[in-house]
Parts: C-alpha cells; structure tokens; sequence
C-alpha cells in the first residue's frame, strides 16, 4: 500500500506496517522544522499547540511535543477541539491564558480556517502584529477567502530581533 498523503508518525512503525510506504514524510519531519525555525530563525523557546482531537492533530501534537522538548523548546499549552468544531471560546481562552503568541495548529483545513479565523476575530484578537502561526497542514488558496488580513511583520513577534543573515524580517506568515 502507497499513500501520497499519510504523514501519521505511527505508519512509521516498519513492523506493524511491513507493507505501508509514503510519498511524504511522518508529522515528526513538519514538526522538527517547524520547532528550528522557531528556535533558530526567530530565537523563541517556547510554543502554544491547537490541535483537532482525531487521528491527524493527535499525531502532529505528538510529533510537536517530542521534538520541542528535545530541542528544548516549551510547550506551554494545549488547546484541543474536536473535528467539526463551530465555537472555540474555550481554546482561544487556552491560548490567552497561556499568552501564547507562537501557536502551532495541527488539523485539517476546513478546522484549521475556522480556528484560525475565529482566532483572529475573537476578543480580544488571538492573532496579527504580534502573533505567529505555524500551520501543520498545507493549505489551498481557497483557505484565505473572505479571512482576516492575516499577515503580520514578524519583528512585531515579542522577543523577535532582526535576524543576522536575513536582516529584518519582512511581512511574513
């Protein structure tokens, strides 16, 4: 069996899965890049994970956290919702509570528009100057119509100086 789009870290278990193969790699590779930007590009050491309670954000979650804390790299929170979701007052509350201004979303893309979005939109705002996003999912250009100008320059992120190569960083996410 070949999947073009399995990126479970679970499918890597070659004994369980002897006859399973990918095109893509586990959730454990986005999360390890995701973790040395943040750590080594923009010099932050902690992060905020939002994920959807099925397969797919179980497993990006897990990936998250266990690359973060070999890294080094806080996980100060956890914010949980199940696929389908329409409110998410108690995640963004999660969030705030946390103060959480890197957030890592692993869900599926109808999920991660409206959490992102509500996000953005809720008071007060989970997202702009500021904030900064890091999808575990790619996402059509359908995700952002009719969404909040969502862009922000990412020297805004607390604690972001300019970075030494590529100077001050642009408008970015």
């Amino acid at each position: 069996l070949v999947s073009p789009s399995s990126t479970s870290p679970l499918l890597s278990d070659g004994r369980a899965y002897r006859y399973f193969a990918r095109t893509v790699p586990a959730d454990t590779a986005r999360a390890s890049m995701m973790i040395d930007l943040i750590k080594f590009l923009f010099g932050l050491t902690s992060v905020a994970l939002a994920r959807s309670s099925d397969a797919f954000g179980l497993g990006g979650g897990q990936a998250v956290r266990l690359v973060a804390v070999a890294e080094g790299v806080e996980v100060v929170g956890e914010a949980v919702f199940s696929p389908g979701t329409v409110d998410f007052t108690s995640q963004f509350d999660e969030l705030r509570r946390v103060a959480a201004r890197v957030i890592v979303v692993f869900c599926q893309e109808n999920d991660m528009r409206r959490f992102v979005f509500g996000a953005a939109r809720s008071s007060p705002p989970i997202g702009g100057p500021g904030y900064l996003w890091f999808l575990g999912l790619a996402v059509s250009p359908s995700f952002w119509s009719d969404g909040p100008d969502l862009q922000i320059d990412a020297a805004q992120v607390r604690g972001v100086p300019p970075h030494p190569v590529l100077g001050s960083p642009g408008r970015c996410c």
